[in-house]
């Protein structure tokens, strides 16, 4: 029971930092040399941050449930940066701090980094007595791309309520989350879980969500989809093709 409180305890910690901490990325302005946030705008994108990281986190628990799994979010971070053991940093490098700060900077302010977010995933007790031992490349990417999908899902439906009523707001949210969903696919911490247990899947997610993000300004949603439904799937046959030739 005291080991389940402080897994509890951990992964609520990890959620409100990643989303203050995205909060505050998403609110900082940069109009150079002057950098600057309103903190009434930081406590709005926290709350959207909040909102986009529970749906994430929940989905993957939801499906590790379901394969009889259990997930671990964490802040992403690394120790290892070569392929050799003995390449090791003596601290986990907090790559959720440095990156997003890095690019903010890098591209003065026109790119917010939000995958700032990584997962553990182990089989439950009741699957070890079934005398499976280790995780299904299959199991991890239901997982792993659950927590993307309910996003995307969350985007297109606050697209779709922008699109009925008129409010930019909501439009703007949508970007945020397919911004979210987009990032986390990038092959670095829980894109690349994804890119190794699924190479074609992962392909088609990062075609499909780069598509939408890049369209979320055209008014027809139906066209949004459509696109980056043909896009996606062109680019997973067109791999296939290669990779077979």
């Amino acid at each position: 029971m005291k080991e389940r409180n402080k897994k509890l305890l951990n992964e609520i910690t990890v959620i409100a930092v990643a989303s203050l901490f995205l909060g505050f990325i998403l609110a900082l302005n940069l109009k150079w040399p002057i950098l600057s946030i309103e903190p009434t705008l930081f406590l709005i994108m926290s709350g959207l941050a909040l909102l986009v990281v529970l749906v994430f986190v929940g989905a993957q628990k939801l499906a590790a449930h379901a394969l009889e799994c259990e997930t671990k979010i964490n802040l992403l971070g690394f120790k290892r940066f070569w392929f050799k053991e003995k390449h090791k940093l003596p601290f986990e490098f907090p790559s959720w701090f440095v990156f997003p700060l890095l690019v903010f900077f890098a591209t003065l302010g026109n790119l917010k980094w939000l995958a700032i977010l990584d997962v553990d995933i182990s089989p439950k007790s009741t699957k070890v007595r079934k005398k499976i031992f280790f995780l299904e490349e299959s199991d991890v990417t239901k997982i792993t791309s659950a927590g993307i999908l309910a996003v995307i899902f969350l985007g297109i439906i606050s697209k779709m309520i922008g699109l009925a009523t008129g409010i930019s707001n909501f439009t703007s949210f949508a970007v945020i989350c397919m911004l979210f969903a987009f990032l986390s696919l990038i092959p670095i911490g829980m894109g690349f879980k994804l890119l190794v247990s699924s190479r074609f899947f992962w392909l088609f997610l990062i075609v499909f969500s780069f598509i939408l993000l890049a369209m979320m300004a055209v008014e027809s949603l139906f066209a949004i989809i459509a696109a980056a439904l043909i896009f996606a799937t062109m680019a997973v046959i067109g791999y296939y093709m290669l990779e077979n030739k």
